[in-house]
């Protein structure tokens, strides 16, 4: 039972496994094999089984975790991308604990990689109990008996694979896995088992034949039997595994009735997880892929005990996003926000903290104080205090140095552009309008005439802004231009403020320099045309671009076999949304979506009767309502939401000529889907159009119904918008590139972002 006065996991499980186990110390196991670099996704097993221990003895129960390291695994593949030579492919199907290390510093490739999971596992405070290494285990003839009774039981454990793993086993199928002479685990295969000499057969490839004793260390049991046999020989009471083991029929289902009909155990308490995944990444780490972060790189960014609550932090049945960028802004936010309660997660991540680490200021706002006032902490600690933060300043002055550690790691190694600034020593070559020169001329007389907080600062900008006709993206833009030389940056108020105090005459120089007439200079790209097959197919009229923050367009060309139903893992949405800490109270807060609704005020409209397509498919999934169309449909609104930007797509067998990305005509109207009749289109609204009609409203509100993409689709064009710089865009671009690829029957022709 759990204890309806609490919703944490780890307390309700921790109930469960008392009550399934009441005698007795309590075995909590994990698994993995060391065939890579063991990445953050390792984590969760062992981490989760590292927390479930330290609950169980806080509920009053002896318990150990013991960790099983599958180095008598066969090496499968050459991993990807960490700097093992192609040439290792000479050592597949050797044990990883025989395969030599290819990085010369450790007695095998196994033992090279479980060091650094381990030496990870103690910055963590995460160490298991106890170590079993399964080379060891079987070299010793531990698992003999298990073996024995395996192949004395051989048809039984068949029809148990066949009834209730649903699988059908073949002749050739095998048990066991036999170590050759060559030390090779796929050389030779199983023929037989004598029970009265308790010999194995078996033959190769070349017809040669042999036996060897079941206890030499050289049989090793297939996976599907090894896991029940390990469950019985050590006891498991609860283990945590991946949730693909835990599908019907699968290893968990199989083994929970092997190890009780066979082995004579009892099967643990499971404890299934979802992957842990990077954002942007469509498929779970993986150690032979590359795409991996690893516990060492994790910790550079983040102190262990945020690490340890990012684990912990929502049931193991959740997928976790982790991610390295912005996201840490919300992780390090929830994680002090939380600290002080009383939930067995901030307790198990608090248990090993010896020093802290984080401060009460926000993540978001040091990032960007450190960077005003790079390399001096006492200036730190003065804008600190200037901007709201003085009590904070004097009470957690140590705990904040040390924080500022981790904040130039996370900006030197993880922090996308669009939150890095550096100060520009010369006035950088920029596009402004008049309004924006003019605007920076008072801004310069102001300064110099007044001494401004960031309050002040703040006003100053909004009045200059309205006196001169520009919207506040378009007053912030041209600060940003003449000072980072970029199109956003830190919170302009508090940022002029800081610089001010600095250096007020400087500041005041550069303002008046840049609100000078000069000959016009453009660091805009040159293109704003993608040309595909020596055809332009798509376009950015300058007036737009001119009109926002230099909007930036990611495209996708692709031939697509569009599904009737999707099957995109709607989890993701809502994880994704849940780690940003977005919710229907803070949705408008986000600056992502607070942009669009921008957008939006300048085309005349109201943001909350007509939103921008993201806004509104996250306001969907905060209601738990996600739509799905199609499977392409479902594809490019998950990476939408997933990236918080407005994405779409066309059928380009209904578009005639260029696509162009403009302001709309008086007299133009357009089809649109949801709408019964044609829709006015003013020449405030931003349209996407062809040569013929429009094809979206309202920038990406809502889409013409001829160029819809529906299951008769063949050859589609998709659009990702940005107001907020181009990193964003390419991530999602890339995120929607690998979607597209990992379904069937889609061909990506060309892709690209201009702006």
């Amino acid at each position: 039972m759990t204890n309806p006065q609490t919703t944490d996991w780890l307390d309700n499980l921790v109930e469960q496994i008392l009550v399934a186990r009441p005698k007795g110390e309590i075995i909590v196991s994990s698994g993995h094999s060391p065939s890579g670099t063991y990445h953050v996704g390792t984590l969760r097993e062992v981490m989760t089984a590292n927390a479930i221990t330290w609950a169980i003895r806080r509920a009053g129960r002896d318990a150990k975790h013991v960790d099983f390291v599958d180095d008598f695994d066969a090496f499968r593949k050459v991993p990807l991308g960490i700097g093992v030579p192609e040439s290792w492919s000479q050592y597949l199907g050797q044990p990883l604990r025989v395969v030599p290390d290819p990085f010369e510093c450790h007695e095998s490739y196994g033992a090279h990689f479980v060091t650094d999971l381990y030496e990870g596992l103690a910055a963590i405070g995460a160490t298991p109990d106890e170590t079993l290494s399964g080379y060891d285990l079987y070299k010793a003839g531990t698992y003999a008996e298990q073996i024995e009774t395996a192949l004395a039981k051989l048809d039984d454990i068949r029809h148990i694979l066949t009834d209730v793993g649903g699988r059908q086993l073949d002749e050739r199928w095998s048990p066991v896995q036999i170590l050759s002479d060559s030390n090779n685990l796929r050389q030779w295969k199983y023929a037989g088992y004598n029970a009265r000499t308790k010999m194995v057969s078996w033959t190769d490839g070349d017809g040669a034949t042999g036996e060897l004793p079941i206890d030499t260390g050289r049989i090793k049991l297939d996976w599907r039997l090894d896991w029940p046999a390990r469950w019985a020989k050590w006891g498991v009471d609860v283990e945590p595994f991946g949730r693909d083991h835990a599908t019907k029929g699968g290893s968990y289902d199989t083994g929970r009735v092997l190890v009780s009909q066979i082995f004579g155990g009892e099967a643990p308490v499971p404890v299934p997880y979802e992957f842990i995944m990077t954002v942007g990444e469509t498929k779970k780490m993986s150690k032979s892929s590359g795409n991996v972060l690893t516990p060492k790189d994790a910790l550079e960014v983040m102190p262990p005990e945020l690490l340890r609550y990012f684990i912990v932090k929502n049931r193991p049945g959740r997928t976790l996003n982790f991610d390295a960028g912005v996201g840490l802004y919300t992780l390090i936010d929830e994680y002090v926000r939380e600290r002080g309660s009383s939930s067995a997660g901030i307790a198990y991540a608090n248990s090993v903290l010896t020093t802290e680490t984080l401060s009460d200021v926000p993540f978001s706002h040091l990032v960007a104080v450190s960077q005003a006032v790079p390399g001096n902490t006492e200036a730190i600690y003065e804008v600190l205090a200037r901007t709201g933060y003085a009590k904070q300043v004097q009470s957690q002055r140590d705990i904040i140095a040390r924080e500022l550690v981790f904040v130039a790691n996370w900006l030197a190694k993880h922090a996308p552009d669009s939150v890095k600034f550096s100060l520009q020593a010369d006035l950088p070559a920029m596009e402004l309008s008049e309004a924006q020169q003019a605007l920076l001329g008072n801004l310069a007389v102001a300064i110099q005439t007044n001494n401004l907080d960031a309050e002040g600062m703040h006003l100053a900008i909004y009045s200059a802004a309205e006196t001169h006709q520009l919207t506040p993206a378009q007053a912030f833009q041209a600060l940003y231009r003449v000072l980072l030389n970029q199109d956003s940056g830190p919170k302009a108020g508090w940022f002029l403020a800081s610089l001010a105090e600095q250096d007020k005459p400087w500041l005041v120089k550069r303002l008046k320099a840049a609100s000078a007439p000069r000959a016009e200079v453009s660091n805009a790209p040159k293109s704003l045309e993608a040309v595909v097959g020596g055809k332009t197919i798509f376009a950015i009229d300058p007036k737009v671009v001119a009109a926002f923050a230099q909007p930036y367009v990611g495209y996708v060309v692709a031939d697509i076999t569009v599904n009737s139903s999707g099957d995109q893992d709607g989890a993701l949405a809502q994880v994704s949304l849940a780690n940003r800490g977005i919710t229907k109270d803070t949705i408008t807060a986000e600056p992502l979506i607070a942009v669009w609704r921008d957008v939006y005020r300048s085309f005349g409209v109201k943001p909350s009767d007509y939103r921008s397509s993201v806004e509104a498919l996250v306001r969907r999934e905060l209601d738990g309502k996600p739509a799905s169309v199609n499977s392409i449909v479902d594809l490019y609104n998950l990476v939408s939401v997933r990236n918080l930007l407005p994405m779409g797509a066309m059928d380009l067998d209904h578009v005639h000529g260029t696509i162009r990305l403009r302001f709309g005509k008086v007299g133009e109207t357009a089809d649109l889907l949801g709408k019964d009749k044609p829709v006015d289109i003013s020449s405030k609204h931003v349209v996407y159009a062809d040569d013929d009609h429009i094809i979206t409203w309202l920038w990406n509100h809502r889409d013409a119904k001829d160029t819809a993409v529906t299951t008769d689709t063949k050859h589609a064009i998709f659009f990702i918008d940005s107001v907020s710089g181009s990193e964003v865009v390419q991530t999602a671009l890339d995120e929607l590139i690998a979607g597209l690829e990992a379904l069937p029957g889609n061909t990506v022709l060309a892709s690209g972002v201009i702006g």
